[in-house]
């Protein structure tokens, strides 16, 4: 995410899922803003293309078993919005609720 030190009001909704932005109104307005407290609303989604071939699969699967009871932050994506500190059966069920999605490229 982009943004200014201006971007002092923020927010994430109570299911995690949310990013709620606002510009401070004592300075000018973002590109694609229009005024001096514009608000964003962001979609926050955990990524789950551990290996970044484009597709979440059993090679992502493969990574979250061989990170099993680590804590390592890419593997713990669960609970939403920062993890619980361990890779675990929460992690493995949200990874489990986007396989066979197209995940987002790392490049």
């Amino acid at each position: 995410m982009n943004g200014s030190v201006y971007t002092l009001l923020s927010s994430v909704s109570a299911s995690g899922t949310m990013l709620y932005l606002s510009d401070h109104i004592n300075y000018p307005p973002r590109i694609g803003g229009n005024g001096g407290a514009d608000m964003w609303l962001v979609s926050i989604v955990p990524i789950t293309d551990f290996n970044g071939d484009g597709i979440v699969d059993s090679g992502d699967m493969c990574l979250i078993v061989k990170n099993w009871h680590t804590d390592e932050l890419l593997y713990d994506i669960a609970p939403l919005l920062f993890g619980d500190g361990i890779v675990d059966t929460q992690d493995l069920i949200l990874l489990s609720e986007h396989l066979f999605e197209e995940g987002f490229p790392l490049n």
